[in-house]
């Protein structure tokens, strides 16, 4: 069940969430809107981006309100949490979003999600990795109360380069957003050669509990990507928690 209601999170501007996920909800505003996390190049407005790990649509939302004529390809996997997404795009009059409901992988198959109804956008396809990064979260932190709740959800999980294939005449890609709970490698292992060519930004976040931080930045690298890591102020010191930030070389 969807139980999402418009919550008033700054001066005029109001998302649907679930009540229960305010404190998330403010802290991933905060991380977009304020501290604008992925304002890493200045885009032309007409670009196209990807959106991997759509959550309830916050990057979507200030990225078409930066560039509002700009195509946003976006995917979120849980139904609830897809349904608030929409409900979001709606209530800001947003277009130019192409919206599926699947998570992205290096192959196309069913996977099980470990969804939390009170912290959506912790998500995950990879439940034992959320478990082991909650152990650096005091249990009596208030994150470790929202967690408790999770449910078990089967969803679609597909290959990205699925997808560009039907956008027809796509010349670049200004970037590709992977937030996406520990499959940010299945994601980008799920790119062909002529789609990384028309990439020019990556930011990836990316928790390196087993080794996936090393592949990824060696995949990016060796894509003809510059990468600069950078670590979320947020993070615990004990959790390798990044941010990798890659411009394609020119």
């Amino acid at each position: 069940m969807n139980v999402a209601e418009k919550i008033q999170i700054d001066d005029g501007f109001a998302v649907y969430a679930n009540p229960a996920a305010k404190l998330e909800v403010e802290f991933i505003y905060k991380e977009i809107f304020v501290d604008k996390c992925y304002d890493i190049a200045p885009f032309p407005d007409n670009s196209f981006m990807i959106d991997a790990g759509g959550n309830i649509g916050m990057f979507t939302l200030y990225m078409k309100k930066k560039y509002p004529s700009s195509t946003i390809l976006a995917f979120e996997p849980v139904p609830a949490t897809f349904s608030t997404f929409q409900r979001n795009m709606k209530l800001h009059n947003i277009s130019g979003v192409l919206a599926h409901q699947c998570g992205l992988g290096k192959t196309n198959t069913s996977m099980e999600m470990t969804f939390f109804p009170q912290m959506p956008g912790n998500s995950t396809l990879y439940g034992e990795d959320k478990e082991n990064q909650m152990k650096f979260i005091d249990k009596d932190h208030p994150i470790a109360h929202l967690m408790q709740e999770k449910q078990r959800v089967q969803v679609d999980v597909k290959r990205l380069s699925e997808f560009l294939d039907g956008i027809p005449n796509l010349k670049r890609i200004a970037l590709l957003k992977v937030d996406v709970e520990g499959a940010e490698l299945d994601v980008l292992q799920g790119l062909d050669d002529k789609h990384w060519a028309l990439i020019d930004n990556v930011v990836v976040e990316v928790c390196d509990s087993k080794g996936d931080f090393t592949i990824a930045k060696a995949l990016l690298e060796s894509n003809g990507f510059t990468v600069v890591t950078e670590r979320p102020v947020w993070a615990p010191e004990d959790l390798n928690m990044y941010m990798l930030i890659a411009k394609r070389s020119k």
